[in-house]
């Protein structure tokens, strides 16, 4: 819930699985912004707001690969395809992803390693940072 209103809060990645009724939504939207993509060889640590054909590019350019299945996803984010473990052709996201800190409004964090994230009924929403 939003601080002031109690309103309920909404997380939005890349949009490209989002309907939104005409109406729009009660509360308040927040877009991942954190884009950033580095590399810590052999990983790479990534905002959830990070294109994945961008981050695909950069990880085969350093010659790692796990993630090439997501390339014609129109629009998706790092954060969008954890949230829902995007996967194709007997690949997920899990599979490739080590940690995912899940930062909560009043910016505590979480770190959680993929194992836990699995075990979860509900998945982190909020990501700041993931760990490639």
């Amino acid at each position: 819930m939003g601080e002031k209103e109690k309103e309920p809060i909404y997380y939005l990645g890349g949009g490209s699985n989002l309907l939104i009724a005409d109406e729009g939504l009660p509360g308040l939207v927040i877009r991942f912004a954190n884009r950033e993509a580095v590399n810590l060889s052999p990983r790479f640590s990534c905002g959830a707001g990070a294109s994945l054909a961008y981050v695909i590019s950069l990880t085969r350019s350093a010659g790692l690969s796990g993630l090439e299945w997501g390339f014609g996803i129109p629009q998706a984010t790092i954060g969008g395809c954890i949230r829902g473990n995007a996967g194709g052709f007997g690949m997920d996201t899990a599979s490739v992803i080590e940690t995912v800190e899940h930062i909560i409004l009043k910016k505590i964090v979480l770190k959680l390693s993929v194992k836990k994230i699995a075990s979860s009924a509900t998945a982190p929403v909020f990501l700041k940072m993931i760990m490639i």
